[in-house]
């Protein structure tokens, strides 16, 4: 039995979807969202007496808060640090040339970050 070939859309795609998929890649953004609408506010909402829902106000602000206020400034705190090491501009040399983007990073093992020849090895 032979198969149909696949069609493959040719035009153009709404702009939500362009705008879905952009989204898909601010990484700290879309998590922040995604907790907020999915874990926070059903956590918040599903309080019976008004003195825990304030107490759960207070804590997921808290998770919040450190969450996505602190991760984004321990990130600066590491590319300074990786900047004053000179591995920001060597890393980033590395990944130009093997056309890659800066978050296959993130699939690197821990061992391999921690020289520029193990960041080569890994990419």
């Amino acid at each position: 039995m032979v198969s149909a070939p696949i069609a493959t859309y040719t035009g153009t795609l709404p702009q939500w979807v362009n705008a879905t998929n952009q989204f898909q890649h601010y990484y700290i953004l879309n998590k922040a969202v995604l907790d907020l609408t999915s874990v926070d506010v059903p956590y918040i909402a599903l309080a019976k007496k008004n003195e825990e829902r304030k107490e759960r106000i207070f804590r997921q602000a808290l998770v919040f808060g450190f969450a996505f206020c602190i991760a984004p400034l321990h990130a600066k705190v590491f590319s300074l640090e990786m900047s004053k090491r000179f591995l920001g501009k060597e890393v980033g040399t590395i990944l130009k040339q093997h056309n890659l983007p800066a978050d296959a990073l993130m699939q690197a093992s821990f061992k391999h970050l921690l020289s520029v020849k193990g960041v080569e090895t890994s990419i």
